[in-house]
């Protein structure tokens, strides 16, 4: 009984039935075109696990030069990023690289070398650009699709004073400093 489950089980993962694939980059609308979204990030908290150091950007040098005909395209075009953020998981669990270019106001997020995302520089990236990885992040999506962030910052020298901003779809709503 246990060799034929285990027969079994070897006869379905060599015809890939074990496999889940790769997920799509894009979303479809019903009509069939592509619609463009922007990959959040799973964890964008400095944690120690996932991100030790705060900070979340660093500009952009010559050596550390991404290859692929999507990124050759956007610097043929815009030339190189000002900044770009560290490589991070998105909720739908692909590994998103994204450039800043800060005078345009302009952000580029790629998948597998492919450019999935092509749209303005919000408040979030502009948080994180100059403040780094937040100590807590609450995000929430609702029915509507507007993304909600709560971001906490609280600094070493003064750890009962904290940062708090709130953002819906990017831009700011509110930010309180204090207690």
């Amino acid at each position: 009984m246990i060799l034929r489950g285990c027969g079994l089980l070897a006869i379905a993962a060599s015809l890939g039935c074990m496999h889940a694939g790769s997920r799509p980059q894009f979303s479809y609308l019903n009509s069939g075109e592509i619609a463009e979204f922007k990959r959040l990030e799973r964890y964008p908290q400095r944690d120690f696990i996932h991100h030790f150091s705060r900070t979340a950007y660093r500009e952009h040098d010559e050596k550390a030069k991404s290859s692929g005909p999507d990124f050759e395209t956007i610097i043929e075009q815009w030339g190189p990023p000002d900044y770009v953020r560290k490589p991070f998981r998105s909720l739908e669990g692909d590994r998103v690289e994204e450039w800043i270019y800060l005078d345009e106001q302009r952000l580029f997020q790629f998948v597998a070398s492919e450019l999935v995302y092509d749209g303005p520089v919000t408040e979030f990236e502009l948080l994180f650009l100059r403040l780094g990885y937040p100590d807590r992040v609450f995000t929430t999506i609702g029915d509507s699709g507007i993304v909600r962030n709560v971001l906490f910052y609280r600094t070493i020298f003064m750890p009962w004073r904290m940062e708090t901003y709130s953002l819906a779809n990017g831009w700011i709503v509110h930010a309180n400093e204090g207690n």
